[in-house]
């Protein structure tokens, strides 16, 4: 059994382009209970963020597809589901007030590992 872990992705404003560091991220399943957690925090000053998932049942009592809105300066915190297929999972990341797509080196994606 793996020891439960925090994945942590950062919306960062870099001059009016914004980027999802890192772009991939690894979450693996506990075997028993919730699986591992993934914080994601906006770092922007000015701008609150909307994240979506079309596949929400990735995480804990949620149903596909999946949106949230992460407000400026907060985070959310999202829980794997221990029955999530291992996978890699798009996700998109879009900033409400100027309308912006977040972006990675690639498109973010996380990866769900048994």
């Amino acid at each position: 059994m793996a020891a439960k872990s925090n994945a942590k992705v950062v919306i960062v404003d870099a001059g009016g382009e914004y980027l999802v560091q890192p772009a991939a991220v690894l979450l693996e399943k506990t075997g028993a209970g919730q699986g591992d957690t993934l914080r994601i925090f906006n770092a922007s000053q000015t701008d609150d963020a909307l994240f979506f998932i079309a596949d929400g049942s990735v995480f804990t009592n949620n149903a596909a597809p999946q949106s949230v809105v992460i407000p400026k300066k907060k985070s959310i915190t999202l829980q794997l589901d221990n029955g999530a297929a291992a996978n890699v999972y798009t996700y998109q990341i879009l900033m409400i007030q100027s309308g912006k797509k977040a972006k990675g080196n690639s498109d973010p994606v996380i990866i769900v590992e048994n």
